[in-house]
């Protein structure tokens, strides 16, 4: 009993497991905030991937991570090196090499010291650069390799407060590296040495706060080169937090912009760094713009944010570009932000979109704005200047669909295959006729389940995502029909799993599975059977039912379910117990008696059952009162296991949850059923242990009678049905003043510590 009084501070203690999950989406389980049926990905905007739509900070982040950030970097070293080192050899030497590694390679090129380290003698630039060396240019790269390398731990640093070493920043070394690096970029022999040496103390300029430094620096070096190196915009974007921490918020934004759109590599950080406090900061940026290019790169940066008004902002690109493929990427924003809007978790696919109202949000507005959006695109499309316009007609088309106008929809989707340019886009446009079809359905038959399952089947998806979602739209339809024709089980299984038949299973619903799992024929028919389990549906559905019964003490009937399971359903984990129900504990522990019987097979519901009715025979049969004491205890115990408390829970429920301990009560304090089959009613067995107590006169059984109803009283408190703990003490008394001398009172003492308390001991 010691156990029950933690798992009751367990239950209070802890959250309700299912409160920790987010809710499934209808339509795969995805994260809300990226719920979409249009895959943003169809575009041939790799590059600007990260800011495909999502309400997180960005979509992606691949281009945020090292592979991507430094590629440009080792592509042009590549060059440097004529082309003849592999880049992942640049790559390991330029960002993974030590300073110690860096400064055996810069030996042995300078002094033909030979490298300790193997690694370096395999490493092919490091090899290029020694058999080389006696070119001044590949001389003057490992000298600059070797200065980057010092640079490096002034520039990444950890920056973490909590550090039990925090950094300080060195800034006279920073200084003397500035100084150096200014003087090895003036004296360098060419503009690819020139603009990494200034970037080197460009940038440690900036990270010591010296702000006029670092853009004069930038001024001086590296705008007069004539070059269109990455790092050139490397070192523009120093310069612009240089700007910025100089308050110089415009000129900074506009730097930003300008980095943005030329360097892919930074295009992350330079939008993260865009930020605007006022309509005249916005102003005055705009002013510094010297072409269409700059303009329409800002109008993006803006337009990024969720919460745009990207209407206006395509508009403005429109005006100043027509063929930008800036268009093309917040047009696929556009659908996927309406999609989000108007599809929330519950979405069913049922067209036309209801107007909805909760406590959350409503996506009236939102369905204001689909139409807006479809007359901007069809305007666009007609007057013919966009760039990707096969794109846009299949966004019109959609957006056509997503209204409920399923006509007008199939009328411009139909005709767009030869506008569709890549295989992705193409999958898209059937994806999207293929679901067309499924939403126009009213009656579901055998012939309908076959050709649009058959269907699903072998069409190819966006990805498994995608084709989880196409799954789903086809169930919302088909249980929507399932329901107007009366065929209940196929419409609940339809959007349900077996959790819901687990945890609060509905007999009637339970007869007609059974009914459906006898006549299940068509292919979709066998998937939605494996819901219910991948291998044995009827087996389950006839424990459900088995089970039905016991809970409601119909033996009998429980029987005659049990009896027609399978063989091979006799070793399945929901049919056994996994302990004797019938033994009597003065301490329950459900891991113990797992880990005792987890190889045991005999245990189970039917083997229970039987001995159940065995006894209830017995009772009516047996003269001696003794006996029949017994077999009232022993079912007594059967029930008093069966429930949450108990050892052999499985008895009666499929799922046991250590926060069903704690009752529910409603706003008015009514005491809520149980849930999930969780049974922690005491008063069956009790009921039976006062039967057992009442028909004997042995005193060891009565002393167990009187502890085992103690147990009772204290699990009824502790199931929130009514403070039981006094009738516990009434049963305490019992045992002590009346079987102090029994074997079994010694045994209570020695083990319970509620009695040892009781007691004062």
């Amino acid at each position: 009993m010691q156990k029950k009084f933690f798992l009751l501070l367990l239950a209070l203690s802890c959250f309700n497991a299912q409160f920790l999950f987010a809710k499934n989406l209808c339509w795969g389980g995805d994260d809300w905030t990226n719920y979409r049926l249009f895959h943003p990905e169809i575009v041939d905007l790799e590059e600007y991937k990260p800011f495909f739509f999502s309400f997180d900070r960005l979509y992606d982040y691949t281009w945020d991570e090292p592979a991507y950030k430094y590629r440009d970097n080792i592509s042009e070293w590549r060059n440097y090196l004529s082309g003849k080192v592999a880049k992942e050899e640049i790559d390991s030497l330029l960002y993974s090499y030590s300073m110690d590694d860096i400064r055996q390679v810069w030996m042995w090129v300078k002094d033909d010291t030979r490298p300790r380290d193997e690694k370096i003698l395999k490493n092919g630039m490091a090899t290029y650069l020694y058999d080389h060396r006696s070119e001044v240019l590949i001389s003057t790269a490992n000298e600059y390799l070797m200065y980057a390398k010092r640079c490096e731990p002034h520039a990444n640093w950890n920056s973490d407060p909590w550090s039990e070493t925090p950094y300080t920043q060195d800034i006279k070394a920073m200084k003397e590296l500035i100084l150096e690096g200014e003087k090895r970029s003036n004296t360098a022999g060419d503009a690819f040495l020139k603009v990494r040496y200034a970037f080197q103390a460009i940038r440690l300029a900036h990270y010591m706060k010296d702000y006029d430094r670092c853009i004069a620096l930038y001024d001086k070096l590296v705008e007069p080169l004539k070059t269109e190196s990455i790092i050139k915009y490397w070192a523009l974007g120093q310069k612009g937090g240089a700007l910025k921490g100089k308050g110089k918020s415009a000129e900074a934004n506009y730097v930003f912009a300008k980095v943005f759109d030329k360097c892919v590599s930074k295009r992350v950080s330079m939008y993260l760094s865009y930020k605007f406090n006022t309509d005249a900061d916005w102003d005055a940026c705009m002013s510094l713009c010297k072409n269409n290019r700059e303009k329409t790169t800002m109008f993006l940066i803006r337009a990024i944010n969720p919460d745009s008004k990207t209407t206006e902002e395509l508009e403005n690109i429109y005006q100043l570009d027509p063929q930008s493929e800036y268009l093309t990427l917040l047009l696929t924003r556009e659908v996927n932000k309406i999609e989000s809007q108007l599809m929330g978790y519950d979405f069913n696919f049922k067209y036309p979109i209801e107007v909805k109202h909760d406590e959350y949000a409503s996506n009236e507005e939102a369905l204001r704005y689909l139409s807006k959006l479809k007359a901007y695109v069809s305007a666009k499309i007609q007057e013919g200047k966009v760039k990707d316009l096969g794109i846009w007609k299949l966004v019109e088309g959609y957006l056509y669909f997503l209204e409920g106008d399923f006509s007008n929809a199939q009328k411009l989707l139909s005709g767009l295959s030869g506008a569709m340019k890549t295989n992705q886009q193409k999958t898209q446009l059937k994806n999207f006729l293929f679901l067309l079809k499924v939403a126009q359905i009213n009656k579901v038959d055998a012939a309908v389940e076959n050709e649009i399952y058959g269907e699903y089947q072998k069409m190819d998806f966006l990805g498994e995502e995608y084709k989880e979602r196409a799954i789903n739209c086809i169930q919302h339809v088909f249980k929507r029909a399932y329901e107007r024709q009366g065929q209940k089980g196929k419409a609940f299984l339809c959007t349900e799993t077996n959790w819901q038949l687990l945890t609060n299973p509905e007999i009637s619903l339970i007869d007609d599975l059974l009914k459906f799992a006898d006549n299940a024929r068509t292919p979709f028919e066998q998937y939605l059977l494996k819901k219910i389990a991948e291998n044995s549906a009827k087996d389950l559905l006839l424990d459900l039912k088995g089970t039905y019964y016991l809970r409601t003490n119909q033996l009998a009937e429980a029987k005659s379910y049990y009896k027609q399971l399978s063989l091979a359903y006799a070793e399945n984990d929901y049919f056994l117990l996994y302990s004797n129900p019938f033994n009597g504990l003065i301490f329950d522990c459900q891991e113990c008696a797992y880990e005792k019987y987890k190889d045991n097979k005999k245990y189970t519901k039917l083997w229970a059952v039987e001995k159940m009715m065995e006894m209830e025979n017995a009772i009516k049969t047996e003269t001696d009162q003794n006996k029949v004491a017994e077999n009232y205890f022993l079912l007594g115990n059967a029930w008093y296991n069966f429930s949450y408390y108990g050892v052999s829970w499985k008895g009666l429920a499929f799922y046991r949850n250590s926060s069903a301990a704690e009752a529910y009560f409603d706003e008015n304090n009514v005491l809520q059923p149980d849930n999930e089959l969780t049974v922690r009613d005491m008063e069956t067995p009790l009921a039976y242990y006062k039967k057992a107590a009442a028909a004997t006169s042995d005193r060891e059984m009565k002393a167990k009678c009187a502890f085992m109803m103690a147990k009772c009283a204290q699990n009824q408190t502790f199931s929130g049905k009514k403070d039981e703990f006094a009738g516990r003490n009434k049963f305490f008394a019992e045992l002590k003043n009346n079987y102090s001398n029994t074997q079994y009172y010694k045994e209570v003492l020695k083990e319970c510590s509620y009695f040892q308390f009781y007691v004062g001991k």
